[in-house]
């Protein structure tokens, strides 16, 4: 069973909600319910030991499909039927190959009534994988989801054409690996211990919508290293001196060796054993600096004043950012559809720096054009998330975090935090289901300030709208300086 010291969101999200949700995926729920409301502490000791064993099984049904994957080097996207694999599990095995070869990955099996088949695809940011479902329906029985999870179905004749036409469409959103990891902070190995540690765990709970924080250190070497977890995982040692600090890389199992001169990802976490717990890093990426591509790009200053004529920014190359409404051409795009260009024109400005910086990277443009009115500031940001929401719901729209953070120009966890607020303060009633939005919209009278949405809701539009405002007079030397 888990031997947790303690309790927090990724003993949640990675010890006990497996188990519980194994209980469902290889047998029935019920028994988790009944672990759940039983007072007597012998019955709960036995469905717990009982919900382990299925959580074993699932493991080894899980570890089967990823068997049939070894050595596999994917280009685009991974898509895949077996009649062997069990349904339960394939979710979850391509949600690991999709975390490890960082492509879209659609499995499909057959159900027990031999004309059926059922599918769970998992993609990455770059790839929005309910749309790519949404161009391929006419071979698809059912299907759903968001834009980085979904399930479906269809008929047993067409599963070989669902999969051609899958691999058309998912194959053109390549991820390039760790040049696409988003780093928030650059950050000395000297400067990481248990004080960083405990003031990062002061912003938990981290989860979907709000990640933790991804640091980069650059030229570090790597003292040795070895696999563990019956060979599934690497762990490292990172030289800082006559320092060694421990490392592990979840889920990869290939050994770097002994390397100089390296830039190293990863977020940072504890490890605790027999009451002691010390820093330890956990690896996102690893890229040698031979291997480092330095990219110079122009920046273009067109931004305009309110009333006048934009600018014209069409032509070969050249890809559009723009939020707060839906692309109209083909070569307009937002954050989650990002295609590469050669020259990147903002015809709006991206929320954060963080999100900027993302579109310009996997752009992977040149030049960076800034096309956008210098603005007044924006109304209210509960005014419009308020408006978006009505409106969306209104016209029967389907909603999900990233559309109704594209449509006000916001973050995620803005949306989060100010969807949470109006449900306290009883605007709407509210139910989250991963990016997936439920809403029913009830007559609030006043917003609760006493809420500890309100502030930091107030938080993140002090935030939002101080960078727009440097973005706004930034001159081009000044962002280049920013963007690193």
């Amino acid at each position: 069973m888990a031997k947790a010291e303690h309790i927090d969101e990724e003993v949640i999200g990675f010890q006990l909600g497996p188990r519980l949700n194994a209980a469902g995926r290889i047998n029935s729920a019920d028994i988790c319910v009944r672990l759940l409301l039983t007072g007597d502490q012998v019955e709960a000791d036995a469905l717990a030991l009982e919900i382990d064993a299925m959580n074993e099984e699932r493991k080894l049904l899980v570890n089967q499909v990823l068997e049939d994957f070894e050595g596999i080097k994917p280009e685009g996207c991974i898509v895949e039927y077996s009649p062997f694999w069990h349904q339960g599990v394939i979710g979850i095995a391509a949600g690991r190959l999709c975390e490890l070869h960082r492509v879209p990955v659609v499995l499909m099996t057959l159900k027990g009534d031999g004309v059926t088949v059922s599918g769970s695809a998992r993609s990455t940011d770059q790839v929005n994988i309910f749309e790519a479902l949404t161009r391929v329906k006419e071979h698809l029985t059912q299907f759903g989801g968001h834009a980085q999870a979904a399930g479906l179905s269809c008929e047993l004749f067409r599963c070989e054409a669902l999969a051609t036409a899958l691999r058309r469409e998912l194959s053109t959103g390549i991820n390039k690996g760790d040049g696409d990891i988003l780093v928030d902070l650059e950050l000395p190995l000297d400067r990481i211990g248990m004080e960083v540690y405990e003031k990062l765990r002061q912003l938990a709970p981290f989860g979907e919508g709000f990640s933790r924080p991804v640091f980069c250190s650059s030229g570090i070497n790597i003292a040795d290293c070895q696999l563990t977890g019956d060979g599934k995982h690497t762990r490292l040692n990172i030289k800082n001196g006559n320092r060694l600090i421990p490392a592990i890389w979840w889920n990869h199992d290939s050994l770097p060796g002994p390397l100089q001169d390296a830039d190293l990802i990863y977020t940072i976490g504890v490890n605790r054993y027999r009451g002691n717990a010390t820093v330890q890093l956990e690896v996102v990426g690893l890229l040698a600096r031979a291997a480092r591509l330095e990219r110079e790009f122009l920046i273009e200053d067109l931004r305009y004043l309110p009333g006048t004529t934009p600018p014209v920014t069409v032509g070969k190359g050249v890809g559009v950012f723009v939020e707060g409404r839906r692309p109209e051409h083909g070569y307009e795009f937002n954050r989650y559809e990002v295609k590469p260009s050669e020259t990147l024109a903002l015809a709006t400005i991206p929320p954060s720096m963080k999100i900027l910086k993302d579109i310009i990277k996997r752009s992977e443009c040149t030049r960076l054009v800034l096309a956008y009115v210098k603005e007044t500031s924006p109304p209210p940001l509960l005014n419009r998330l308020m408006g978006v929401i009505k409106g969306m719901v209104t016209r029967g729209e389907r909603l999900s975090i990233p559309d109704v953070a594209i449509a006000c120009e916001i973050t995620e966890a803005g949306v989060r935090t100010g969807m949470l607020l109006l449900d306290a303060s009883g605007f709407l009633k509210l139910q989250i289901n991963g990016a997936d939005l439920k809403v029913t919209l009830l007559p609030g009278k006043r917003i609760s300030k006493t809420s500890r949405h309100y502030s930091q809701l107030m938080a993140t539009e002090q935030e939002n709208r101080a960078f727009r405002a440097w973005m706004q007079v930034a001159s081009p030397d000044e962002l280049s300086d920013m963007l690193g």
